[in-house]
């Protein structure tokens, strides 16, 4: 599973290739990324056509320009050595809410009278009616949502992902759909709080004071 699913994200974000461009000293202290990076001796997955060992791969300003073995390695490149890594081509869902299981129902609790449904607890400010700021999709993200299979079987490595339901649902992050461990999926959190205006919500009085 780990080698079938590793990828290198090419995103300053990840943890992953975090560490390793800090590690060959790649990340300046200061200034914005380079024009081109260069991925050296990597494994190489394309679209169509035979896997590509020990390849070089050239980005510049986020679009990969060259894939082979005897790419030219520009000068002014940050390098990162690919070795033991395996590079896929994956599309991105820029909104979804893949990968956060579905809720459970509210179990119900005895009393006289028959079952009734338990009563969530107060949050205070933030508790309004069809509004759940609170939740947050990299706390939530499971890869036990059978829809991960899917989605990586049609090609995306890559998903923001938030809760669903009422006016303000939560917290969006973005998610790697790869890894073994629910803590791997967290590239970066929080990116955005959703808020869809195609759907109703009702509302109910607050008891006057």
């Amino acid at each position: 599973m780990r080698s079938t699913f590793q990828r290198l994200r090419f995103a300053l974000g990840s943890p992953r290739l975090r560490a390793r461009l800090c590690a060959e000293g790649a990340l300046p202290r200061a200034g914005g990324e380079p024009q081109y990076f260069a991925i050296r001796g990597a494994t190489v997955v394309p679209v169509s056509g035979p896997r590509m060992e020990n390849a070089t791969i050239i980005i510049s300003r986020g679009v990969i320009k060259a894939v082979s073995k005897d790419a030219t390695i520009p000068d002014e490149a940050w390098v990162i050595e690919g070795k033991g890594l395996i590079v896929y081509p994956g599309f991105i869902d820029s909104f979804t809410d893949v990968g956060i299981p579905a809720a459970p129902a509210p179990a119900p609790s005895g009393a006289e009278g028959g079952a009734h449904l338990q009563t969530p607890a107060s949050r205070g400010p933030e508790d309004r009616p069809g509004a759940t700021p609170w939740r947050s999709a990299a706390d939530e993200a499971s890869l036990s949502d059978k829809r991960v299979e899917t989605w990586r079987a049609a090609g995306f490595t890559t998903v923001v992902s938030a809760p669903k339901g009422g006016m303000f649902p939560g917290q969006a992050a973005v998610l790697n759909l790869g890894g073994e461990r629910n803590g791997d999926m967290v590239v970066r959190t929080p990116v955005a709080v959703p808020s869809p205006c195609n759907r109703s919500v009702t509302l109910r009085a607050s008891p006057a004071r």
